[in-house]
This record gives C-alpha cells, structure tokens and sequence, in this order.
C-alpha cells in the first residue's frame, strides 16, 4: 500500500505549486506509471477552485519535463510508464535553483556543453540569478585501454581513438572556458567547475542535477564513417563508434516522501557511483590529453 505523501498545509493556486504538489505525488508513487490523474475538473475543486488554465499550464509544464503524456481533449493525462526527458531539459531546471550543482559523467561533454549555453546566457542577462553554481565532470582517461571506437578493416589502426581523445579534450576546454566566462562576469558570487579522469570505457552517461534528479542514458554502439585528409589524400575509414547523441534519455528522482521507490533507489545508486570513485580512482584532468 502506497503512503500518503506530505502536502504543504494550504493548497497551492499558482500553477508551479500545483506542479509541484503533482510531481511530488508522482515521484512518490501515489499516481503510478500508466495510471490516469484525476481530470481537470477534479484537479480545479482540489486546489481551490483555479482557473482551467492554471491547471493546464501546470500540466503541460510536467509534460515537459516527461513525466506525463498528454490526455488529449476529454481525458485525463496519464503518467508515463517509462520517464523521458533531454539533457536542455535536465539542465534548464536546475539552473533555477539558487544553488547549482551538476554531476556529470560521460564519453564527451559535447552534449552538456550546449546544454548549459542558454542558461549561462540567461543568467549574464539578468533572466537567472543562482548564489552558486557548482560542477564535477568525469571523462575518460587517455590511460585506457578501449574497444570503441575501431576502424572495422583495420583495428590496429589508432586514429579513430586519437580523433576521440581530441574530441574529449576539446569539449571540455570548451566547457570549462564557458564557466570561467561566466565567473569573470561576477554575476554568480561562487563558479567552480572540476575534471577529473577514470580508466573506464563509458557504457552510459548521466547527469546528476542539484542533488534532486539524475538523467541516465545508455550509449550504444553503430557504424560512424571519419574523413582523414583532404584532396588526393583524403581518406575515409568506417568504424564501429559510440552512439549517444540521439539516445533515449531517463529521469531517476530522489526519494523525497516516506515512500522508498525504484526511480529513488536508481537515483541513489548513481549518487553512490559518481561520489566513490570521484574521491578515490578518479585523477586530474590532463592538460595534454
């Protein structure tokens, strides 16, 4: 039997604390995967009597963050069984926070780096005003020994694994040039951005966003045609690479009523699985990577 799970004393009438009374009821289990929320009307004489545009605007604002599917006219929306979401997404909302803590572990940060572009334009522009924003970046290390990517004609062939080292390093720099802009702006009193290595072939990426919500995909594995030189000595080698771009991408929120749920205890597992090797085999970033 699913407990109560605890509600503010008076009942929200804006609709981001509908929003927010809803996604609490929904990450703790009270509304399940594929059921039906109750419908607009319902939802209207529960808080209050708001309008029917508050409760759609909060509706459509936790569409967006997939947690629901859309119910269509005349039926109420339903939670989604399997949580979807994308890294603009992900990053977006925790920006809002006063205090911004990110968590990342990845192949490349090439999907974070654009991810954060908008909200450090936002903030520049006086749009977002977080206290602090805080970010620890995993990345593999060039010290491993990795079965992705291959030329398929030829394995012993190293440049595919060269061009994903410079990738890595790239995109980090780039990462990192992005937050010390941002603190030498001096709109944000705290900016710290750390790298640091592992010795690890990344079967996954995910992202850990203000100690509340982790975002987890899996990469996986296809062909990846690379160009090398130009004119009579262009060259192009077909690989077998890591796919993550277009990869399906899914929500795990911390537990945060009395119920313990399996969204909860991935959220959990990978808090412990970042924290643990951050502070033990996890080793600076490289400058010559």
């Amino acid at each position: 039997m699913v407990s109560p799970i605890p509600e503010p004393t008076e009942a929200p009438s804006s609709y981001s604390g509908i929003a927010d009374a809803l996604r609490r009821r929904i990450n703790g289990g009270v509304y399940a995967p594929g059921s039906q929320l109750p419908t607009q009307d319902s939802l209207r004489r529960e808080f209050g009597g708001v309008s029917r545009d508050t409760v759609q605007s909060a509706l459509k604002a936790l569409q967006e963050e997939g947690l629901l599917e859309n119910g269509g006219r005349g039926r109420a929306a339903r939670v989604l069984e399997q949580v979807r979401s994308s890294f603009d997404a992900h990053i977006g909302r925790a920006f809002t926070a006063q205090d911004v803590t990110l968590d990342i572990f990845s192949l490349t940060s090439q999907t974070v780096t654009k991810s954060v572009g908008a909200p450090i334009e936002a903030i520049k522009e006086g749009q977002l005003q977080p206290r602090s924003i805080t970010v620890r970046l995993l990345l593999p290390s060039p010290e491993g020994e990795y079965q992705l990517p291959v030329a398929i004609d030829d394995p012993s062939d190293e440049r595919p694994l060269k061009r994903l080292q410079g990738l890595v390093r790239s995109y980090a720099v780039v990462l990192e040039n992005q937050f010390e802009t941002l603190r030498e702006s001096e709109r944000v009193p705290s900016v710290s951005i750390d790298i640091r290595v592992l010795r690890l072939e990344p079967g996954f990426k995910f992202c850990i966003a203000n100690g509340e919500e982790a975002l987890f995909g899996l990469y996986q594995v296809g062909t990846n045609d690379i160009q090398y030189g130009t004119g009579e000595t262009k060259e192009r080698i077909r690989t077998y690479d890591f796919h993550g771009l277009d990869t399906d991408v899914f929500i795990f929120r911390r537990d945060t009523g009395q119920v313990d749920t399996r969204d909860g205890a991935m959220f959990s597992q990978l808090s412990r699985w970042f924290d643990t090797r951050w502070s033990t085999i996890a080793r600076p970033f490289p400058r010559s990577y």
